[in-house]
């Protein structure tokens, strides 16, 4: 052999080697993070970048980064599915078939109950002692899959026989029920199986929806869950499974929440009161197990955990509390409060490192001590919790840097927000009779409480700085304040209608006094418009200086009602009484007119930063808008005055020859003030209502008045335009 050909084998044999090498560290590495997920030690590589780390996008491509492709490549997909995806597949629909076997027997009387539960229990036991051979032949998770099989059969089969069939009395069902229940747990932390808990948990939870009976059995249901959710926190204190957890709270509900739609009666109330505290206690114990057990630090996942056991619980207390013993209420709120202050106490006796855990279940414990305040006072407790926990998380999502804590503060606080707007008014809303106040009334607690979290909360968010992102500053605690804001226009819009529509109640049905009744009708659309175009000026200003679109648009939205308030005010004619320019129509005239004066200016403003094509459109838009209205008002002032002197010589015609001098003069002033202030939207605009005045004298007013308002019209026109020509020449 010569030298060059064994230097190409012991190079060849190298690269032999190297690939053997590196495909003996893939699969140990792979080994390590099976086993580092399975101890919930692992955790995604951290950004390769900064700047990467410092945008979604940025995230996103490290995340793809991070992705160990070498390592998907490897993976068996072929065994994947067929070995271990088919097992628990066919697992489920074993278990599926034996549960309709059940069933579809029992309907159709082929066996008899102890048969049925017999084949059931049969095919059990087998698959579980199949299972047990298989593992010795090193099948693990085969024989993990049979396990959990049988495991769910077994459920079946003790919950027909105790349930369905009455074959057992309870305390016997509720025996073996317990005995299959250890039987899962041993064998899930004997072999670190979490497949044989899920399966066992889904078979559970899936036995009293096949076994569903017509008739109702409360205990056997209730018992049956608690010794269910008993064995999954005992799972719980020797692994890390939490998916467990999550998931028997969601089936637990869901099953619950069946069982209470379709059975109960006032008359269960103490009995179902005893087995939904069971089931809270169980999972108030089961989020705690991490930290207690192994004084390891709780995860958001865990808060979830806690915050919707006690949401839910105070939920079902509530209203089998709210019939008949509405007064233990407040009673129970203070209870859960000193139950969560307890619960705090233990987690900081035992680590004074978890301080997230603690702060939040002190958290919680506030929220329950000001749910109780209002329904000591039978006030609407519901927004009121809603709102205080929301701002309570929101502090505690800032305080700890939790991103998702913070986003389901903000859903919290649009439930207590949909709360009120849905539930609250409806309810609380006043009737004739009721002693009504503006904003100190019933429904204005809830409300008030609301906005003041929106508030307190869009404020943590401005002094965030350095603790979240720039837009996640700027989006939240914007947000947080145009909800709040927009509540409040809803509140104070609501009372002021509501107050006037309860005066005018006693004079309905009396013809003599119409006129009152449109008189109060006038007023609430004055003070409704007027607070409308406020509330619009100052929403709009307040988007144009930040700059925020939607509240931009939330403000004009506001504006147009405030006008369309503004034209039914004028469509419905004046009082009778009411002086010239001194009443609600020409008033609401002007308040709309300098409200959208007020947008207009903001618009103009030098600092404004408004897209090209709406700084172009909208400002004309409002300048229009708010000339229109006050024109407008004085137009319909002249009218009024002329219908509320019949007498006057020529009404009609006097009214035509005034519309015009009016219009040109209002022109003329629209040209003066363009000028001074140098604005050429302004001049323009009086040009343009010069020009119809134009258009209306020559060719109206000289065909329909009579000759002395002709000459009047045109000597009027005349001197307007001689002043406005004058006044241009002068400027040029």
């Amino acid at each position: 052999m010569s030298k060059e050909e064994a230097n190409t084998a012991s190079l060849r044999e190298l690269t032999e080697r190297l690939e053997t090498l590196e495909s003996q560290l893939f699969q140990q590495t792979r080994r390590i993070h099976e086993l580092e997920r399975r101890l919930g030690l692992w955790r995604a590589p951290a950004s390769a970048s900064p700047v990467a780390a410092s945008s979604s996008q940025g995230r996103f491509v490290a995340r793809l980064k991070s992705v160990n492709l070498t390592a998907l490549r490897g993976v068996d997909w072929e065994r994947l599915i067929g070995g271990n995806w088919f097992n628990r597949v066919g697992i489920l629909a074993i278990i599926l078939a034996v549960g309709l076997f059940l069933r579809y027997a029992f309907e159709n009387q082929w066996l008899g109950p102890r048969g049925r539960v017999l084949v059931g229990a049969g095919v059990g036991f087998a698959l579980l002692l199949f299972s047990i051979q298989v593992r010795r032949r090193d099948f693990q998770l085969y024989a993990n899959g049979l396990a959990g099989g049988g495991i769910c059969i077994l459920y079946l089969s003790v919950y027909a026989a105790s349930d369905r069939y009455q074959l057992l009395g309870q305390a016997t069902g509720m025996g073996l029920m317990a005995l299959v229940t250890t039987m899962a747990v041993l064998l899930a932390v004997r072999y670190d199986a979490l497949t044989i808990a899920v399966l066992g948990l889904i078979g559970g939870f899936l036995t009293p929806v096949l076994l569903k009976s017509e008739v109702d059995r409360q205990s056997t249901f209730f018992g049956y869950l608690i010794l269910l959710n008993l064995g999954i926190a005992g799972i719980a204190w020797f692994k890390r499974w939490r998916l467990l957890n999550y998931l028997a709270e969601v089936a637990t509900f869901l099953l619950s929440l069946a069982w209470w739609l379709e059975w109960y009666q006032p008359q269960r109330m103490f009995p179902t009161l005893l087995y939904l505290t069971a089931l809270f206690l169980i999972f108030a114990l089961t989020g705690l197990i991490q930290q207690l057990v192994r004084n390891e630090p709780a995860r958001e996942p865990e808060l979830v955990l806690i915050l919707v056991n006690a949401t839910l619980y105070f939920a079902a207390l509530h209203t089998l509390l709210e019939a008949e013993y509405s007064n233990w209420q407040s009673r129970a709120a203070l209870i859960l409060a000193g139950f969560y202050i307890l619960q705090a106490y233990l987690v900081r006796s035992r680590s004074r490192s978890d301080r997230y855990l603690e702060i939040a279940l002190n958290g919680l414990a506030a929220v329950f001590v000001t749910v109780a305040v209002p329904l000591y006072f039978s006030l609407s407790a519901v927004t009121i919790g809603w709102a205080a926990e929301g701002v309570a998380l929101i502090w505690l999502g800032l305080r700890r840097g939790r991103r998702s804590t913070r986003l389901g503060a903000v859903l919290v606080l649009a439930l207590a927000a949909g709360h009120w707007l849905l539930v609250d008014l409806p309810e609380l809303s006043p009737v004739l009779g009721d002693r009504f106040l503006i904003a100190f009334n019933w429904r204005g607690l809830p409300v008030a409480v609301t906005i003041v979290a929106l508030l307190l909360g869009a404020r943590q968010y401005r002094r965030s700085v350095g603790v979240v992102t720039d837009r996640e500053q700027s989006v939240q605690s914007g947000a947080l304040g145009l909800a709040a804001t927009i509540l409040l226009v809803i509140w104070v819009s609501l009372d002021l209608w509501d107050y006037y529509r309860l005066l005018q109640e006693p004079y309905r049905g009396t013809g003599w006094n119409q006129g009152e009744i449109q008189r109060l009708q006038q007023i609430s659309r004055f003070l409704v418009g007027t607070w409308w175009a406020w509330a619009g000026a100052a929403v709009v200003t307040v988007g144009v200086r930040r700059p925020a679109r939607v509240a931009r648009f939330v403000g004009g939205v506001w504006l147009l009602m405030a006008g369309m308030m503004s034209a039914t005010n004028g469509f419905s004619g004046s009082i009778g009484g009411q002086p010239t320019l001194f009443n609600t129509n020409f008033g609401l005239n002007v308040t709309l007119a300098v409200g959208l004066a007020v947008a207009y200016r903001q618009y103009r403003h030098p600092t404004a930063s408004i897209h090209r094509i709406e700084g172009a459109i909208l400002p004309r838009l409002l300048l229009v808008g708010a000339n229109l209205s006050l024109l407008g008002g004085l137009s319909q002032e002249i009218d009024s005055f002329l219908a509320r002197h019949p007498s006057f010589s020529g009404g009609e015609v006097v009214g035509q020859a005034a519309q015009s001098v009016l219009s040109a003069t209002y022109g003329a002033a629209l040209i003066t003030i363009g000028a001074w202030s140098s604005n050429q939207q302004i001049r323009r605009l009086g040009l343009l209502v010069i020009g119809l005045t134009i258009i209306k004298v020559f060719f109206l007013d000289l065909a329909a008045l009579d000759q002395v308002y002709r000459i009047v019209s045109f000597i009027a026109l005349g001197i307007v335009l001689l002043l406005v020509s004058w006044q241009y020449r002068q400027r040029n």
